[in-house]
Parts: C-alpha cells; sequence; structure tokens
C-alpha cells in the first residue's frame, strides 16, 4: 500500500541472513581449525529457547530472555558442584516451565477472544 515491494524485500533480507550465517560460520570455522555441518546446532536451540522464553513476538522479551538463560547457565556452572554438566538441562528447564505456567512468554502479548 505505501510503495514497498514485499517481494524485494523479502529477497534482501534472505540475502543479509545468508551473508550474516556465512561470515559467522567462516569466524567459527577458523576459531577452532574444524568446519562440520552441524557447528552452529546447539547455539541456534539456545537462541531459539530464549526467544520461547519471553515470547515470540517480542524482541526486547527474546534479548532479556537470552540473558535470563545465560545467567543461569553461568550461575549453575559457577556456584553448582559439577555445574557444567546441568547447565543445558537448567537451560532447558527454565523454557519448560515458562511454556507451562506462562505459554505466551514472559513479555508476551495476551490475546484476546473476539466473540
Amino acid at each position: 500500500m505505501m510503495g514497498i515491494d514485499v517481494k524485494k524485500i523479502f529477497i534482501f533480507t534472505l540475502i543479509i541472513g545468508s551473508i550474516l550465517g556465512s561470515v559467522t560460520g567462516l569466524t567459527n570455522g577458523m576459531t577452532y581449525n574444524i568446519v562440520k555441518f552441524n557447528m552452529g546446532f546447539a547455539a541456534s536451540i539456545k537462541g531459539f529457547a530464549a526467544a520461547v522464553v519471553d515470547g515470540l513476538g517480542n524482541i526486547y522479551g527474546a534479548i532479556i530472555g537470552g540473558l535470563l538463560l545465560g545467567f543461569m547457565e553461568i550461575f549453575t556452572v559457577s556456584f553448582i558442584t559439577d555445574g557444567s554438566s546441568y547447565q543445558d538441562m537448567i537451560s532447558f528447564i527454565i523454557v519448560i516451565i515458562c511454556l507451562v505456567f506462562r505459554p505466551a512468554g514472559l513479555f508476551g502479548e495476551k490475546a484476546y477472544e473476539k466473540i
């Protein structure tokens, strides 16, 4: 309606995302001197978990969710004996608790039902 070509914006966004992913994979591969097809799988799962904790439609909530999960992981590793083996488990327990008690996320919008 405003003269913005949606197809061009979609393709442009796809290109930018692909370039950023390629650069990230390249720098990660140069850091660890190895490149595998599943290098970023754990990071992407944790990123999705952070987005789920604070609602999928809220960018600020995803940032807060990432910080919350990161803080809880570091807290677990720092203060619990052999906490590094429980690091991932704590993150997903937090995700499960948030999904049970607040399915829309901590900062998620309330959906109003039209009658």
